[in-house]
């Protein structure tokens, strides 16, 4: 297996810097969100860019922390990575990010959750049972205590509810 080590503050400012494209590019993405319809209402993008902004603070924290403080004792040491898992984890996190627009939350999480613990504990059964138990509580959390609809996105269009 491939392994790469790596000085852990590189790894530090690498993901920090990652992190802020990332967070830069979903606000950006949220700006094109649903204006609000209702009086009092923050709208769709309001908690998807209270999350980019807060996430975006403190990635910059990180940056500043580990480019300014470089002979603190916390970005000493080494990093081992074993390259095949870490791209398998990293393509399916994007693989669940671009799922969502497509086939909705509830089963790009179901999806992401059955894989990935299927694949890392190799006990496909248990992960079939944990990601339906988890996708049951994501539902119940964010559907019916919030109000939101199911996403029905894998419903034909000519389908409305």
């Amino acid at each position: 297996m491939k392994t790469i080590e790596v000085d852990n503050r590189y790894v530090d400012i690498f993901f920090a810097v990652l992190f802020i494209g990332l967070f830069a590019g979903a606000f950006v993405v949220s700006l094109a969100f649903e204006p609000p319809v209702l009086s009092g209402d923050p709208g769709a993008a309001f908690f998807p860019q209270l999350i980019c902004t807060v996430s975006l603070f403190f990635s910059v924290i990180l940056l500043f922390q580990r480019i300014f403080r470089a002979g603190r004792s916390s970005s000493k040491g080494r990093t081992s990575i074993d390259l095949p898992p870490f791209l398998a984890s990293f393509f399916l996190v994007a693989g669940l990010i671009f799922a969502m627009v497509r086939i909705g939350s509830e089963i790009s999480f179901f999806s992401f959750l059955f894989i990935l613990m299927g694949w890392r504990t190799g006990k496909w059964f248990w992960a079939f049972m944990v990601a339906i138990v988890s996708t049951i509580v994501l539902y119940g959390v964010f559907v019916i205590l919030l109000n939101v609809h199911l996403p029905l996105l894998f419903l034909p269009k000519y389908v409305n509810f």
